[in-house]
């Protein structure tokens, strides 16, 4: 790792903010994009679907507090008010695909996401509404949405310390941006480690971590070695001086499967997070499905960024 937990200097020592659920009374603009090991389907109501080797996401989230649950926790409602969702064709692009895209987009455009939050920054629930889950098929794009759409608030996700100072170092166990989006709820066993330096006008947290993705819940039969993930964490955020409050944050996962896995395809994932206020409103572009060339041509950028 580029740094591990040490002492720090006592001097200029800051309070954490004052509310440490301020993030999830804000909007936030995201963009992140899954490369999946293997082909995904998309699965339909009407008809089977389509397949996808990555998801791209560009989504204007709206985080509200609901109530408080207890005396460490708030359920929190991040509602997706707007959204372009494109998935990258294994076939020649077609009605089907159109099709497709087009029922998932409206499923999710005003989607609430709902969750349980921890004041450490830790979510401890994510639940969609119930959509119709009759058939095999419909409980997978159940899951697979809701594993998809948590991507859009797991960066949210970084608590600071009690106390920081430049320089001071922290851990975290298993961050929910380890986990591959599947048709069935999966597991991360994770360590990932931040420093906190002071610029002159923000602070930055640098965060570097690795951990083991299973394919399956802990509560099942453990899975083979050949199931298992190696992952690889990166990720740099911005904090407002003033408020303590995150307002930016870039990101990057990978792994590849074990040398004898079923799966030899490597998972990566990457994004950022940025801050907006009442007034602004991103223009997120179309949604559909895009050819394997148009898709390396048609990747976006992070936003204008000091990190």
């Amino acid at each position: 790792m580029l740094f591990t937990l040490s002492a720090v200097a006592m001097a200029h020592l800051h309070p954490q903010p004052t509310d440490p659920f301020i993030v999830w009374d804000q909007r936030w603009l995201v963009q992140t994009e899954v490369q999946f090991p293997m082909p995904r389907v998309l699965h339909a109501t009407w008809h089977e679907g389509a397949r996808a080797n990555a998801i791209r996401m560009r989504a204007v989230v709206d985080c509200d507090r609901d109530e408080k649950r207890g005396a460490r926790r708030w359920k929190v409602t991040c509602t997706i008010q707007d959204l372009a969702l494109q998935a990258q064709a294994t076939a020649p692009l077609n009605a089907v695909q159109r099709a497709t895209i087009e029922e998932w987009d409206a499923l999710l455009t005003g989607m609430p996401i709902a969750l349980v939050v921890r004041d450490d920054g830790s979510i401890l629930d994510t639940a969609l509404p119930r959509l119709r889950r009759g058939t095999p098929a419909e409980r997978e794009r159940h899951e697979f949405m809701r594993q998809l759409t948590r991507r859009l608030v797991a960066p949210l996700q970084l608590d600071l310390p009690e106390r920081v100072s430049e320089g001071v170092t922290w851990s975290e166990p298993s961050p929910e941006q380890f986990e591959i989006p599947t048709f069935e709820a999966s597991s991360a066993m994770s360590q990932v480690v931040h420093r906190l330096d002071e610029r002159p006008d923000y602070w930055h947290v640098q965060s570097r971590g690795e951990g083991l993705q299973l394919p399956r819940p802990l509560t099942m039969a453990m899975p083979t070695a050949r199931d298992v993930f190696r992952m690889q964490y990166e990720s740099r955020a911005r904090f407002d001086a003033d408020t303590k409050m995150m307002v930016e944050r870039v990101w990057k996962v990978g792994g590849r499967a074990s040398p004898l896995g079923r799966t030899p395809g490597r998972y990566s994932t990457f994004g950022q997070l940025l801050w907006l206020s009442e007034d602004d409103a991103p223009s997120l572009g179309a949604s559909g499905f895009v050819s394997g060339e148009e898709w390396s041509r048609s990747a976006y950028a992070p936003g204008v960024s000091t990190l």
